[in-house]
């Protein structure tokens, strides 16, 4: 019936909420860690990116 399927859904839908809860607060410090190293990966890239290119001018100076 609806109605069935209805409690089905509602119970299903709060049962995935009390789930995700504790996995969301799990996977926030590693979501985290996750932007914090990325944007770590990039500063690294246009770092060595910047000292390749400064490292090309100097000996084209010399």
């Amino acid at each position: 019936s609806a109605e069935g399927l209805l409690n089905i859904l509602v119970t299903f839908t709060s049962l995935s909420e009390a789930i995700s809860l504790p996995v969301g607060n799990k996977m926030a410090p590693v979501l985290g860690l996750a932007a914090v190293t990325g944007h770590f990966f990039k500063l690294l890239k246009l770092f060595s990116t910047n000292l390749l290119f400064s490292t090309l001018l100097l000996s084209a100076i010399i």
